[in-house]
This record gives C-alpha cells, sequence and structure tokens, in this order.
C-alpha cells in the first residue's frame, strides 16, 4: 500500500497500475485522514473501476464521503427491477434504504 503514496498511478512502460479493492480502500482511509487530495482522488477513481456493486460503492461513499457515488448508486438501485436482498440492504444501511424505497414510489 505504501507503494500508492510514493509511485505514480501510472508506470511510463506499462500503462495504469492496478491495486486490489483492499489496497486501495486503506489507501483511501489515509489519504482521506491525511488530507492527501490526489492521493485520495486517484483512490476514488481507481475504487470505481474496481467495485461494480452499487451496495458496496454506496457503502464507500457513506464512510469515505464520496457524494457523487451516493446520488448515482442510489438512483441505479431505485430503478433497477429486482428487489434489494437483505445483504444490501445491511449494507447501505436504514436511511439509505428509505431514500431508495422513495424514489421507487415516485416511479409508480
Amino acid at each position: 500500500m505504501a507503494t500508492m503514496f510514493y509511485s505514480p498511478s501510472e508506470d511510463p512502460d506499462n500503462g495504469p497500475v492496478d491495486y486490489p479493492e483492499d489496497v486501495l480502500e486503506s489507501a483511501l482511509e489515509l489519504s482521506t485522514l491525511w488530507e492527501f487530495q490526489a492521493v485520495r482522488d486517484a483512490c476514488i477513481e481507481g475504487l470505481h473501476e474496481a467495485v461494480k456493486d452499487s451496495a458496496r460503492r454506496i457503502q464507500l461513499a457513506h464512510k469515505y464521503k464520496i457524494p457523487s457515488w451516493l446520488a448515482s448508486e442510489i438512483r441505479r438501485l431505485a430503478a433497477r427491477p429486482a428487489s434489494l436482498t437483505e445483504e444490501e440492504a445491511s449494507q447501505i444501511g436504514v436511511e439509505t434504504l428509505v431514500q431508495i424505497a422513495h424514489y421507487r414510489d415516485l416511479r409508480f
């Protein structure tokens, strides 16, 4: 993980460097705490590519204050035809679950 703070996100010879989700999340936590905005932005971008699950993105958005993710993923879950699973509901929390239910009610 320390390499995230010392090396660029691109290797000049091989293109973008891909870090595993757990490394990106750890680096995001530290970069947020230490206010390293460039590293934080790189971690958010990397996690956006690595994490495709909407509930997980909402969980990360709440934890690390990523408002753009929160809004788009709430809309995505509200628009999908399938109901949320118990696991997804547990991940996103009651407050977000109520928001999604509200948006779904507006559709009908």
